[in-house]
């Protein structure tokens, strides 16, 4: 049986977001984040057996398993002075995951488990997520030791669904479309 810890942060513009954390079965492992792709959470690398889950084969081999849950997400509606039931809420794109949600997220867990860096897995926008924090927040190169990017995000320009206002494409003609529909 595996245990698991939840963990709560704050990002530095007020959203709350939670971390599932997968300890080590013994010792201090190295640190390992899991970023999850658009329109999922940490569920989703929980979705396989546990025999073919990442994140139990990582701590199977002396990982300590952060599963991470950006902003919006199933596990992370919160905020401190904004609902989800907002439009407000929800006008954010990548760069605001990037700058804010990536850099609490690798701070929080490298203060809690004292290691001076770890691996950042991405898939999809954790991969979009990872090399934008790495190409334009530098600085947090030397706490990511190795950076591992599956599924990486692709163009949609032409896309017709609320992906281009999540990843900062805000053309007025998406905005009044998706208000107008309730998508939001």
């Amino acid at each position: 049986m595996c245990s698991s810890d939840l963990h709560t942060i704050s990002t530095q513009d007020g959203y709350i977001l939670t971390l599932h954390r997968i300890p080590p079965r013994s010792g201090a492992g190295r640190p390992v984040v899991l970023f999850h792709g658009m329109f999922q959470s940490s569920r989703d690398f929980l979705m396989h057996p546990r025999s073919k889950s990442l994140p139990y084969k990582l701590q199977e081999n002396g990982y300590d398993v952060w599963l991470a849950n950006a902003r919006g997400s199933q596990y992370s509606r919160g905020h401190l002075t904004l609902n989800p039931n907002q439009l407000q809420y929800w006008l954010f794109s990548v760069d605001e995951v990037v700058k804010y949600d990536s850099t609490a997220i690798i701070d929080y867990v490298l203060t809690t488990t004292g290691s001076e860096n770890l691996v950042w897995i991405g898939y999809s926008l954790g991969t979009a997520v990872g090399l934008g924090l790495t190409s334009s927040i530098t600085e947090y190169n030397q706490k990511i030791s190795s950076l591992v990017l599956l599924g990486t995000t692709a163009y949609v320009g032409h896309c017709k669904s609320p992906v281009p206002l999540v990843l900062g494409i805000r053309s007025e003609e998406h905005t009044s479309e998706l208000q107008s529909h309730h998508d939001l």
